[in-house]
C-alpha cells in the first residue's frame, strides 16, 4: 500500500514545524528519537509542562540497554505510546476508506484525552 500524497504532505509539514523528526540514514536509528524526546520531558518538566513522549511501536532495546533510565522512562513510566492503523470503516473526502490510527487505549495520557473527549 503506497502512502498517498496528501499523507505525504502532512509528514512533511510536521517536519517542518519540528514535531516530527527523522533518524539520519546509517546512523543509530534508537538514539535519536530517544534522547529528543527524553531532553523534551525533562525541558517540560522543568517548566510544569506536559512531556515528551515516543510515538513508536519499537522497544529501543538498543537505547535502553545503554542507559538503564532510559529503559524506566520508556516501559515504567509510559514514556512509548505504541499504535495501530486499523480499517473502522472511515472514508475520506472523496468516500475512499482509509485506515484510522489508534494510540493504545492503555496509555495513561491517551486514556486521559479519551476521557476528557467523552465528557464533553
Amino acid at each position: 500500500m503506497m502512502i498517498q500524497n496528501d499523507k505525504v504532505e502532512i509528514l512533511r509539514d510536521l517536519k517542518e514545524q519540528g514535531l516530527l523528526v527523522a533518524s539520519p540514514p546509517r546512523e543509530d536509528d534508537d538514539s535519536f528519537p530517544v534522547t529528543i524526546a527524553n531532553k523534551e520531558r525533562l525541558r517540560a518538566k522543568d517548566a510544569g509542562e506536559g512531556g515528551g513522549y515516543v510515538l513508536s511501536n519499537d522497544h529501543f532495546r538498543n537505547a535502553a540497554g545503554r542507559d538503564p533510565s532510559i529503559d524506566q522512562w520508556l516501559n515504567q513510566e509510559w514514556g512509548r505510546i505504541s499504535f495501530a492503523f486499523c480499517d473502522l470503516g472511515t472514508k475520506d473526502e472523496d468516500g475512499n476508506r482509509e485506515l484510522d490510527f489508534i494510540p493504545n487505549p492503555r496509555h495513561p495520557m491517551v486514556a486521559d484525552i479519551e476521557r476528557q473527549r467523552h465528557a464533553n
